[in-house]
């Protein structure tokens, strides 16, 4: 059936507000990205966003030229890779983690869609038998997220906590939040290290203020597109802060759904609509001058030095 002029705007219209939440489509748009926030002393979380044409061969380049990109940089960032991209091969990601291995660089294993999640956990569980420097994301609106935490936490690596886009089919109404709070309790004391990934501000204090508690080492996230809600607090609580830096094939962080539940959503759509990259990191920039009572140093714009998109796979579209 032909589309409407109705659905194919939608389309578009979602195509574009994916598109405000990446950094760009190459991995030099990430970079740019990434080495201010290094400069200010944050963590960062490199994010290939590729899409689900893309060849799986393909794919483990993309991450592994993201990965050489962290070691070259020299950047305190992590690499999160999506195990589908990957068809969950073996091969691919054991060539992954040698290398992440011999650059001491966490690999984190985001979280996709509930009918993802088994597959992705047993290659999880694989990885984490092999290389000891990964974490896992569970998100709270999955009923599963209770059952899995139990496993991440027999298989001693870091964990992820995020209240998650997609809800659970096997149980629609489950509150996101309670959920959040169950696995923080179930979490504290028990995990070596736990991130904390989300923009509610109560939330993430409640769940930071339990985890140092319990003296678990813990840290909050968040994505560097949306707007910052959670960086004094780090500051307050003592935590480090790291922020998620996507590239590539853009999509939303949120469901569109959402927007009638969090009406807050959409003033921070058509903000970031409105928004360019430049004035992103800008807001960025200036949060954390105004935290630190000083001027932001000016942010200087380009690629680095000396490098052309001819001479290496880090500037491919993904």
């Amino acid at each position: 059936m032909p589309k409407t002029l109705l659905t194919r705007l939608k389309e578009r219209t979602i195509c574009r507000m994916a598109r405000s939440h990446i950094a760009g489509p190459l991995l030099d748009d990430a970079l740019e990205v990434c080495r201010s926030i290094d400069s200010r002393g944050w963590g960062v979380t490199l994010s290939p966003w590729i899409s689900p044409s893309v060849h799986p061969a393909r794919a483990a380049a993309l991450y592994d030229a993201a990965l050489r990109a962290i070691v070259d940089e020299c950047l305190k960032s992590a690499l999160s890779i999506k195990v589908p991209t990957l068809d969950h091969d073996r091969g691919l990601l054991r060539a992954l983690l040698d290398q992440a291995r011999e650059g001491c660089v966490q690999v984190r294993f985001d979280a996709l869609d509930p009918a993802s999640a088994e597959g992705a956990l047993r290659l999880v569980e694989y990885a984490a038998g092999y290389y000891h420097n990964i974490a896992c994301t569970l998100p709270a609106r999955w009923k599963r997220s209770l059952y899995d935490l139990e496993r991440v936490i027999d298989w001693g690596i870091a964990l992820r906590i995020v209240k998650g886009q997609w809800p659970d089919p096997s149980a629609p109404g489950i509150d996101a939040d309670e959920n959040f709070r169950s696995l923080v309790d179930l979490t504290a004391g028990r995990c070596a290290n736990v991130s904390i990934a989300s923009h509610d501000r109560p939330l993430v204090h409640e769940s930071i203020l339990k985890l140092k508690r319990t003296k678990t080492r813990c840290e909050v996230e968040q994505m560097f597109s949306l707007p910052v809600t959670i960086r004094q607090l780090a500051l307050d609580l003592d935590v480090p802060l790291r922020i998620y830096v996507p590239f590539g094939s853009p999509y939303l962080p949120y469901n569109v759904s959402m927007f009638r539940t969090r009406p807050a959503i959409v003033s921070w759509v058509v903000r970031d609509l409105l928004m360019t990259k430049e004035q992103k990191i800008a807001r960025l920039l200036e949060s954390h001058a105004t935290t630190h009572g000083m001027p932001a140093p000016p942010f200087r714009y380009g690629g680095k030095p000396g490098i052309t998109q001819e001479e290496s796979v880090l500037h491919n579209e993904v």
